[in-house]
């Protein structure tokens, strides 16, 4: 039996299907391990971060594909086999993962061989981008190209699919982990006080309308921390446009990694980024400023996919189980949600001259 997992630097999230019904899991993606030896994993570790004593260490057992904490990794496979209900398989179990498609051959074998401790029989591995485009329905089988960037917690890529293969792919060793690190990093610099991570991603979501939310209105948002200057816990009040300007900055990465991807686009390949756009998928693409952003800066059109989080365990579902996949849109509905008629296009132009290719 075949389970699809995408371990993420945020989230969890595996499925497998089961006499044609799917079952799916998703959870943080964090192990509490105490000197009683018992681990506490997913939403329950999630919520001891910053609130735990020093008997406690609570890790983010893998970050952007690379496994950080083996035994951690190990654990937090065995917890999703155990939710999915597929523990009794032994020897039958295959796991297949999803892995960001700039891994290492030496950061791919320590995914294995956590997979492997954790009771798989077999290990396979499918390209993120891969699997979320096909998650997402994106028709990536056929002669046409379409370009996908993952948002995710610990890396950012831009792929160029086609054929069902990756013509090309780069990508940034950061994500919202690193986001939220800066938004906190910024309010100790600047005002002397301290939040923790959980508080830092609160922000990002309130001044970007993250997690599907939409923003908090007003220009000030508040957050509870520590002032550093007195040692007294304390309320401060942060002008949205600092918040703001912490994700732009991201978002600026964000085009120029676009903007790499495209200029390096064969120029056949062109006019289907025309026709299709950029799709989003991740949990950052549940940002909607950020989608509005990078339309705006790469004028070229910008569409996240349904439910982005959840596109690459949705797409390794369809690529294991081919009875569950649904027809891919056509293009026409995807030219309708990308509503290309409002968005100019000659700044692609100008990157396909500086590139010397031509349409």
């Amino acid at each position: 039996m075949h389970v699809g997992i995408d371990l993420g630097t945020s989230h969890l999230r595996a499925a497998w299907m089961d006499r044609r019904a799917e079952t799916f899991v998703d959870e943080p993606a964090v192990v509490a391990l105490s000197a009683s030896g018992h681990p506490t994993i997913g939403r329950e570790a999630e919520a001891m971060i910053g609130r735990h004593p020093d008997a406690i260490r609570v890790v983010r057992p893998v970050d952007g594909g690379i496994v950080r904490d083996f035994d951690a990794t190990v654990l937090l496979i065995q917890h999703a086999i155990r939710r999915l209900g597929a523990e009794g398989l032994g020897r039958r179990l295959t796991i297949t993962l999803a892995v960001p498609s700039g891994q290492s051959q030496v950061d791919r074998k320590a995914m294995e061989e956590a997979a492997r401790s954790a009771g798989a029989r077999a290990v396979q591995f499918v390209e993120s981008s891969i699997a979320a485009a096909v998650g997402a329905e994106l028709p990536i089988h056929q002669p046409t190209g379409c370009l996908v960037v993952q948002m995710g917690g610990g890396v950012t890529e831009a792929a160029l699919l086609s054929m069902g293969g990756i013509v090309d792919s780069r990508s940034l060793r950061m994500g919202g982990q690193a986001l939220d690190t800066e938004i906190a990093e910024l309010l100790r610099r600047q005002y002397s006080f301290l939040i923790g991570q959980p508080s830092a991603q609160h922000l990002k979501h309130q001044a970007s309308g993250g997690q599907g939310a939409s923003a908090t209105p007003g220009d000030i948002l508040e957050v509870r921390g520590r002032n550093l200057e007195t040692g007294m816990p304390g309320t401060l009040s942060v002008p949205r446009a600092l918040v703001e300007q912490v994700i732009d900055a991201h978002i600026e990465r964000m085009v120029q990694l676009i903007r790499e991807a495209i200029e390096a686009c064969p120029p056949e390949l062109v006019g289907d980024i025309l026709d299709h756009g950029v799709i989003l998928t991740g949990g950052g693409a549940q940002m909607g400023r950020a989608v509005s952003r990078l339309a705006a800066q790469v004028e070229v059109p910008v569409a996240a996919a349904d439910n982005p989080s959840a596109c690459v365990v949705r797409g390794l579902t369809r690529m294991l189980h081919p009875r569950a996949v649904r027809p891919a849109r056509r293009f026409a509905s995807w030219r309708a949600s990308l509503n290309l008629s409002t968005l100019p296009v000659p700044p692609i132009r100008r990157w396909i001259g500086r590139s010397g290719t031509r349409e």
